[in-house]
């Protein structure tokens, strides 16, 4: 009995290495071909969660996938990041091992960018004294309250701060009218 019991506790630890090892590559697939198709300058940091993830790869649906990509050039600003929830991404598994993401479709998306304050500065070249700090959930309810006296086109719904200072700031910005 004792030897069975062994037996299924290495079968169980097989089963989760294999499902993390699979994981791994698939990520790994993922990171290289994106860096590859949209010209970036290194590998996006991507992560297929939950488990299993052979599961999800027999289905060809991966329920969330987060990818971090960072020390972009996009127009002006030379050092941007951007994090996006991808959400029931649906792709079949032999596609993702071949690097083939043509059928590769999205139901929802969430994301953020990273504008760092020298990228910021440039883009502001009247600013004179620019002070960037962390977003708590006060600051964003109270933004939120007072949104509706904002512009038709501007809107802070569906932002929520993170936990991370380097991922959501508020900017205050002091400018010197002459």
């Amino acid at each position: 009995m004792r030897r069975i019991v062994i037996a299924l506790i290495v079968a169980v630890a097989l089963i989760v290495a294999v499902d993390f090892a699979a994981a791994s590559a698939a990520e790994y697939q993922v990171s290289k071909q994106m860096r590859e198709r949209l010209s970036l300058p290194g590998d996006p940091d991507v992560r297929i969660t939950g488990f299993p993830f052979l599961l999800q790869a027999v289905k060809g649906d991966y329920p969330k996938v987060d990818v971090y990509a960072q020390k972009l050039t996009v127009g002006d600003l030379h050092n941007v990041g951007v994090h996006a929830l991808l959400y029931h991404v649906h792709l079949p598994f032999s596609d993702v091992l071949r690097g083939n993401v043509q059928g590769l479709t999205v139901e929802d998306v969430q994301g953020s960018v990273l504008i760092t304050k020298d990228d910021l500065s440039r883009q502001l070249p009247g600013v004179t004294d620019l002070h960037v700090e962390t977003v708590n959930a006060d600051d964003m309810d109270k933004a939120k309250r007072n949104s509706e006296d904002a512009a038709p086109e501007s809107s802070v719904s569906g932002s929520t701060p993170e936990k991370s200072e380097e991922h959501t700031s508020e900017l205050q910005s002091h400018h010197d009218l002459v």
